[in-house]
């Protein structure tokens, strides 16, 4: 009856009854127990945790308030049914008062979310809660995985390739003087008895062509091949005849030199130079083997300003990546660079790799790679903006 003495069939509590959509009795309680009405009116009391929709502590159905089952907080309306709690403005907050709640794992939306203690949803993170990690994915929901999992993540599809062609300027340079060789267009012959005729004599200066320290007719005698050549094998068959010389060899025969010097005032030509050479970037996928979360990582391909190191990889997670044959080859962190390959260094541990920056080789065959790395490398991410 309701407080006009009339039957009442409004859903909720009405006094200590609840009423059920169809105005019979579900609940009773008596302050200080409460107690299920069966259909057939028989009277058993609660017990504590869910029942049903209503969540009993100490015997009582809880009313407007949070209540925490199984390490999640869920939220119980004015007659005690179970509400999920809402997204706004990246915080999870009360669907009664929209008030941000404090540190803990809610139920949202269907989804279970770690919070700081400001309600603060973190995404792709790991969230600290009573000294216990846990991992959150893109939205800042539970990671399927506990906090303790490690992925072993193997190479995948490649996607997104994007090619960047080299950059070039037009600059100008000097044009210094130098010597140009005119030589016969058709091989002569030449008699090299007639050359080592002209080896230079005690006290006389000579170039050393070659550098060897001594003078041969095959080298330092070429400026003399002019004066000493045939057109014809003929013509050097009849001065061998009256000479008796018979060492003899063919050769385009330097004729004459032209120097070409320097103006006044220095000469300059235009070239064209190269300030970036052409590089490619792309995105390759990466499952992990035991829960198939996927990774994407970043991949730089080239040689672009100063960096030496042709090769650029940064994942958006960690974890372990393995090799063409399942093996674990590196330990990786989240949105860190790692080299495609740098082996030759001063050779350092793991952990120091792993806290200096952020990845480290595994293995016996594996730890040498673990080094220091070279200012040219360190250049390349700087180049790219990477920190």
């Amino acid at each position: 009856m309701n407080t006009n003495g009339n039957i009442s069939r409004a859903m909720g509590w009405q006094g200590s009854y609840f009423i059920d959509n169809d105005g019979c009795v579900k609940y009773y309680d008596d302050g200080s127990t409460s107690f299920r009405i069966t259909k057939n009116g028989d009277i058993k009391a609660l017990k504590d945790g869910w029942n049903d929709d209503v969540y009993v502590k100490n015997g009582k159905i809880q009313r407007s308030t949070i209540v925490k089952s199984s390490g999640c907080n869920y939220f119980v309306d004015k007659n005690g049914s179970r509400q999920d709690f809402k997204v706004k403005n990246n915080q999870i907050v009360r669907p009664d008062n929209s008030m941000a709640v404090s540190s803990g794992i809610y139920v949202a939306a269907g989804k279970k979310y770690p919070v700081d203690n400001k309600g603060k949803i973190q995404k792709n993170s790991t969230v600290v809660i009573k000294n216990k990690a846990y991992e959150t994915v893109s939205d800042g929901s539970l990671s399927k995985q506990p906090a303790n999992h490690v992925h072993l993540w193997m190479a995948g599809s490649v996607t997104e390739q994007i090619d960047h062609k080299a950059k070039t300027k037009e600059v100008q340079i000097p044009v210094n003087e130098w010597d140009e060789e005119v030589r016969s267009k058709d091989k002569k012959h030449v008699c090299l008895n007639c050359i080592w005729n002209k080896n230079p004599k005690q006290g006389e200066s000579w170039v050393d062509i070659d550098g060897d320290g001594k003078w041969t007719a095959q080298e330092e005698g070429q400026i003399y091949f002019k004066d000493f050549c045939y057109d014809t094998a003929s013509d050097l068959a009849a001065h061998k005849e009256k000479t008796t010389h018979g060492q003899s060899t063919t050769a385009n025969v330097l004729l004459y030199t032209i120097h070409h010097p320097t103006a006044d005032e220095p000469k300059y030509e235009n070239t064209t130079v190269i300030t970036e050479k052409a590089w490619s970037e792309w995105y390759q996928i990466y499952t992990c083997r035991d829960c198939g979360e996927k990774m994407r990582v970043s991949v730089i391909d080239g040689k672009p300003t100063k960096g030496d190191y042709d090769g650029l990889m940064i994942p958006s997670k960690k974890g372990r990546t393995l090799n063409a044959y399942g093996e674990k080859k590196m330990t990786v962190s989240a949105c860190m660079a790692f080299p495609d390959s740098i082996y030759n260094g001063k050779q350092i541990t793991s952990e120091q790799s792993l806290s200096k920056y952020g990845f480290c080789y595994l293995g016996e065959e594996r730890k040498s790679y673990n080094i220091l790395l070279p200012d040219t490398y360190l250049q390349l991410l700087k180049d790219h903006n990477i920190q």
